[in-house]
């Protein structure tokens, strides 16, 4: 009990994101991470230009982490992970 409050044994999920007095970071980028190797893995197989490849990148990559990214801490390593992802895609590589 913490200031009269009781304090949760297991990470508490808070408008689409996990909250607890730990790390929770990994829980948060989990499932959007995922989505986010599944949607490129689609989108590679068209034939976009590069233009297009940008814009679906701005438009369904990024809008999966807004809102957690607003919400809580973000590690290095997963920003770095997720800039890898985008540029992987966009450039094809």
């Amino acid at each position: 009990m913490v200031l009269g409050v009781e304090v949760a044994s297991k990470p508490v999920k808070y408008l689409g994101a996990f909250l607890d007095i730990t790390d929770v970071s990994e829980m948060n980028f989990k499932k959007p991470l995922t989505r986010v190797r599944n949607n490129t893995h689609k989108w590679n197989k068209r034939q976009i230009t590069l233009h297009a490849r940008v814009l679906v990148a701005k438009t369904f990559v990024t809008s999966l982490f807004i809102h957690i990214l607003n919400s809580v801490y973000i590690q290095t390593k997963q920003l770095q992970l997720i800039q890898c992802l985008v540029n992987s895609f966009v450039w094809r590589g």
